[in-house]
């Protein structure tokens, strides 16, 4: 067994040219202690799905090992010295569950400390020549220099010139969707902490600060949809998002709450290492039981864990959004509704994960109800139970169905705005389904609107947002207006960030009407029935559902969700009729 501040480092010996290709490996192995910081260079690679159908010779033992890792390290070798390394596949006894454990705990400094990390993509497909691939990287390459010079009229060379299709499909073979690299979450903390990064690709190798620099000029010159041929910028976009993405979580610049969904999609064979595989860009010290990285757990008792964690990290609910509409059929098992469940990606069928995380600010619905209760929260870790207290803001008595994408990320306006007439009635309905007049008032917000315009308020959020999904500022008249036609049909002469808007609250929710008269767009499986609260901690409403439990009485979490007049703190202000003040404890199973 390795103390906790040991590492096996293997060397790869030598082949020359004339045998690389057909030489056994071999390797010698020796532990050695981080803390007298030895010099080695760390791999990142996916394993594959095949079986470990190939060995190396290591310490005179032959030892399996997937075919993804043998054809990296006949790439690896040197042909005159030892090269030494820490790989995963060959460090760490991968059947020893202690071992696995204390070992991953040190990722962070495993990958953090090594002279450089190695990205190995593959080998290249059989569709793609070696000059396919160089002039993918050489392209790459002259979108970094213009990042460099700020001369945005470099020639592209011959190479490029003369072989445009060959370096598309080049371009979309190494990007995210064909190489799997892109695709699994250990990776993530493998390409964030290393000072120093390469990719190699067969036999190419590109310094990943040349990625940096082509993600800056894709994003800020005129080297982007406008100019480059579309099957290059689509190309280009499965690489340069990804890019961007990890360059913002090895800058620090997103939250715990943020990079856990922001990788959420990112695969992994075992659902712990969802969370697990993340720990190295997260602050140490912030999930201290999370970060013990304990292998005998079960994924819903370490999702269960790792939310309420972060809730007490944060010092409040926003870790209860956003909502990803779970696929029932890879579901983890057992997990509380409350709890986030990373095993299901859950990108169909819910509203923009942006759209959500960006807007939790805009709001501040428990102004005036009190502090968040963390010690009982903490009390509570290891159950299945979270136990919140707040304000009932009414039973959902009316639901009319909102507009379902028929595909990821599909921004079409005119389905979605089609629906707003139907919502109109809707929301113009109250006890008895009687119908009531546009001018009457609206009992939230403090009964300073009338009911039509709290619907054309309750369109956009009461808010406008900008084409990245951020606060651009409060609605005004002109908004409404802009509503109104959309409601009439006649979105295009509408502008685009209201579209934007309106789009972004009603894809993948339904309006819903309360019993007391208040109207909001929430989750699309809510119900009649179903509650709406507000809880100390949480600057938005949230949808639960009554059901029986073991323990007495209780309720599922659906999730957050938008309620007009609401929104600003006027249930704790005391100026919404007709929901009952008296603070309540609510029990999520």
């Amino acid at each position: 067994m390795l103390s906790k501040d040991q590492i096996r480092l293997i060397s790869l010996h030598p082949a020359s040219a004339d045998v690389a290709a057909t030489a056994p490996i071999e390797c010698d192995i020796e532990i050695v202690e981080l803390s007298a910081k030895p010099e080695y260079e760390a791999v990142t690679y996916v394993w594959g799905t095949e079986s470990a159908s190939a060995s190396v010779e290591l310490a005179g033992r032959t030892v399996p090992i997937s075919p993804t890792l043998h054809n990296a390290l006949l790439r690896f070798r040197r042909p005159d010295r030892k090269r030494t390394l820490w790989i995963d596949q060959l460090c760490i006894k991968q059947d020893d569950l202690d071992e696995k454990m204390q070992q991953v705990r040190l990722m962070r400094t495993i990958y953090s400390s090594c002279t450089q990390c190695v990205v190995w993509m593959g080998e290249m497909r059989q569709n793609l020549t070696l000059a396919d691939a160089d002039a993918a990287f050489q392209f790459l390459r002259c979108m970094g220099e213009v990042a460099q010079t700020g001369n945005q009229n470099i020639d592209l060379p011959a190479v490029i010139r003369d072989n445009m299709d060959g370096m598309n499909r080049a371009l979309m073979s190494v990007g995210s969707q064909e190489n799997q690299w892109w695709n699994r979450v250990w990776t993530v903390q493998e390409a964030c902490l290393p000072k120093h990064r390469t990719i190699q690709w067969g036999p190419l190798t590109l310094p990943w600060t040349i990625l940096d620099a082509a993600s800056w000029t894709w994003t800020s010159t005129v080297w982007g949809h406008d100019t480059l041929p579309r099957e290059t910028f689509e190309a280009l976009g499965h690489i340069m998002v990804h890019t961007i993405w990890l360059r913002h979580s090895r800058e620090g610049s997103d939250s715990i709450f943020h990079e856990i969904h922001k990788w959420r999609f990112r695969q992994a064979k075992n659902s712990l290492d969802k969370v697990y595989g993340l720990l190295g860009i997260c602050e140490p010290g912030r999930l201290p039981l999370t970060e013990r990285c304990d292998y005998s757990v079960s994924p819903a008792h370490m999702f269960a864990t790792l939310t309420r964690e972060m809730i007490l990290d944060h010092g409040g609910l926003q870790p209860l959004t956003p909502y990803p509409r779970q696929d029932r059929s890879v579901t983890t098992p057992d997990n509380p509704s409350w709890a986030v469940d990373l095993r299901s990606t859950a990108l169909k069928d819910a509203p923009d994960m942006y759209y959500q995380i960006h807007g939790y600010y805009f709001y501040d619905a428990n102004k005036h109800l009190g502090a968040i209760d963390l010690d009982r929260i903490r009390s509570e870790m290891g159950q299945d139970v979270l136990t919140l207290d707040g304000v009932c803001v009414g039973t959902i008595e009316r639901v009319e169905p909102g507009y379902r994408p028929s595909r990821n990320r599909e921004d079409n306006f005119p389905n979605t705005e089609a629906l707003l007439p139907a919502w109109y009635r809707t929301a113009m309905l109250v006890e008895g389904r009687r119908e009531l007049s546009e001018s009457t008032m609206y009992p939230g917000g403090g009964g300073r609107y009338t009911r039509k315009e709290a619907f054309l308020r309750l369109v956009l959020g009461d808010v406008m947002r900008n084409r990245e999904q951020d606060f651009e500022r409060d609605v005004s008249g002109p908004d409404l207006d802009d509503v109104e036609k959309m409601m009439e049909q006649k979105g295009a002469h509408v502008p685009y960030e209201t579209r934007f808007t309106a789009y972004g609250m009603m894809a993948n929710q339904n309006l819903f009407m309360t019993s007391n008269g208040l109207m909001g767009i929430g989750h699309i499986d809510v119900r009649a029935g179903d509650e709406v609260w507000i809880f100390k901690g949480g600057k938005v409403p949230f949808a639960i559902r009554p059901q029986a439990v073991e323990a007495g009485s209780g309720y599922s979490f659906l999730g957050h969700c938008y309620v007009q007049g609401v929104m600003r703190g006027e249930v704790g202000a005391g100026i919404v009729p007709k929901v009952d003040l008296v603070e309540r404890t609510v029990c999520l199973w």
